[in-house]
């Protein structure tokens, strides 16, 4: 966090710099009397159309007459452009490496495999994974509150893969078990086990 905060300061420092540097170039142009009226509404345009070639563009023509001004502009330039690189890397380096890797390909579809331990101790008739209801499809169940023969009970470990409407859970015997998403409206009462 205090890494984050103080790329916000660096960068508020360095838009109040640029600011002041804008309006300061801005009012020497509108004071630069030894300039022809053309040059003066060229490089203002600059100014106002591109900021920084327009700043480059002012240095450069008001320096021979100005040194001073030229020294303080060019530490000015120097400070901004070591400001913004300071802030570019305390962001880059305020992220976690997570965030910097690229998601697996199968979450852009939206699939998505991980280890699952499945209640089966009832039957297998859903499951609830991260907040969406799917339904076994069909329920599985030996017609006495029990997993079918060979099913783990009361859980079985294995492999379960989701998609945007189904999901299909894999034990480490090889036993499957299909589901689908269920509708809120219409998701029947589970089964009384005990």
């Amino acid at each position: 966090m205090g890494a984050v905060s103080g790329v916000g300061v660096i960068l508020s420092l360095f838009f109040v710099c640029a600011a002041v540097l804008w309006i300061a170039a801005l009012l020497d142009l509108a004071r630069a009397t030894e300039m022809d009226l053309g040059t003066r509404i060229i490089v203002a345009l600059a100014l106002i159309l591109l900021p920084p070639i327009g700043l480059v563009v002012w240095l450069i023509l008001r320096a021979p007459r100005r040194p001073r001004l030229a020294l303080i502009v060019a530490g000015i330039v120097f400070l901004l452009l070591a400001g913004s690189t300071i802030a570019t890397v305390l962001s880059a380096s305020s992220q976690s490496p997570l965030s910097r890797q690229a998601p697996p390909a199968v979450a852009a579809v939206g699939v998505r495999t991980m280890p699952y331990r499945l209640l089966t101790h009832c039957g297998i008739h859903r499951i609830s994974v991260e907040g969406v209801t799917y339904v076994a499809d069909p329920p599985l169940d030996d017609g006495n509150g029990n997993p079918p023969p060979g099913w783990d009970n009361p859980f079985a470990d294995g492999t379960l893969t989701t998609g945007r409407d189904s999901a299909d859970f894999m034990d480490s015997r090889g036993h499957q078990a299909h589901f689908r998403r269920a509708d809120p409206a219409t998701l029947p009462s589970p089964p009384r086990c005990f």
